[in-house]
Formats: C-alpha cells, structure tokens, sequence
C-alpha cells in the first residue's frame, strides 16, 4: 500500500511538472484563443509579447527595429484582422489596451516611489514598444472599423480599473488587523 501511494505521488508530481513546464505564463485576461491572434498580429508588423516575471507585466516589443510597418505588411495586418470575428477584434483590443494600462502604471508606480532604476527600464525599454503597438492596431482597426473609435472609449475605464485593481495587492501595503 504504501508503495503504491509513492508510485501516485511520484506520477502526480511528474504530471504537475509537466504542465508547469509547458504553460508560458500570462495574464489571466489573455486566453488562449485571443493569444493566438494576439501573437499573429504582432508578429505581423515585427512585434513580439513578452513577459516580466519580476513586474508582472505583459508587453510587447519590436522584433526588427523598422520603424513604421511597410505596405506589404499593413495588409497582411488587414488579412488577419478581416479573417478574425468582431467579437474576437474588441478582445484583442481590450487585451492590447490593457497591456499598454499595465506598463504605464508600472512607470507611474516605479516614478512615485523614485525607484529611477525600475522607472527608466520600464519607461524607456517596455513602454514605447507596447505603445506603438496599441497604436498601429488602433489605426488598422479604425480603418476597418470606426466604430474601434467607440468601443475604445467604453473599454478605458474599465480596463483602467483592471489594472489598479490587478496590482493593488503587490502595491499596497497590507492592513492584517
């Protein structure tokens, strides 16, 4: 009996492992499906999605440093972005407005405590990549449809409350009483 219940033990820690291993770890506002298109989209126009442990935060940044993407490449931005459904368009959006919320607040944070070591990394390495990002998918999305425009305006608030509400625990301090 008790080699048996070794033997389970042994199995179930190489399963735990195995899905830690093979899970890359995000946000819990991206799932799997808008990840994928978010990946495509990015890698588009020469971005990546990259991760900080240390900040806990999703960003994006430039694969090759071309600057503005090319023609070729906004249209194939527009291919993708005309294959993927409404529903899933205002996700990515809100995934990507998000990300550029979490990375601002990270500067803000980093500026208000005068942790100038943090503050620039985040505010000269993170945050203009994921900026122009959000940017070029604002436009690209504008230009299919204007109502992005719109839906931007309803996503702010809430994505801005998300993302104080997200850090307010690793930022806070703590009442135990």
């Amino acid at each position: 009996m008790k080699n048996i219940i070794i033997v389970f033990l042994i199995i179930m820690l190489i399963a735990t492992a195995g899905a830690f291993a093979s899970s890359e770890h995000r946000h819990p506002y991206i799932n799997p499906k808008t990840e994928k298109l978010l990946i495509n989209t990015a890698e588009t126009i020469d971005f990546n999605i990259g991760y900080n442990h240390r900040y806990d935060i999703t960003y994006m940044y430039r694969v090759l440093n071309t600057g503005k993407p090319s023609v070729a490449q906004e249209r194939e931005l527009a291919k993708i972005l005309n294959s993927a459904s409404r529903d899933d368009l205002v996700q990515l959006f809100d995934v990507a407005l998000k990300m550029h919320l979490a990375v601002n607040h990270k500067v803000e944070y980093f500026e208000k405590r005068r942790d100038w070591k943090n503050f620039t990394y985040c505010k000269n390495y993170l945050l203009p990549p994921t900026e122009e990002f959000h940017a070029q998918l604002k436009k690209a999305l504008i230009a299919k449809d204007p109502s992005f425009a719109e839906i931007e305006k309803q996503l702010l608030p809430k994505a801005s409350l998300w993302v104080k509400w997200y850090y307010r625990y690793a930022e806070e301090p703590v009442d135990t009483f």
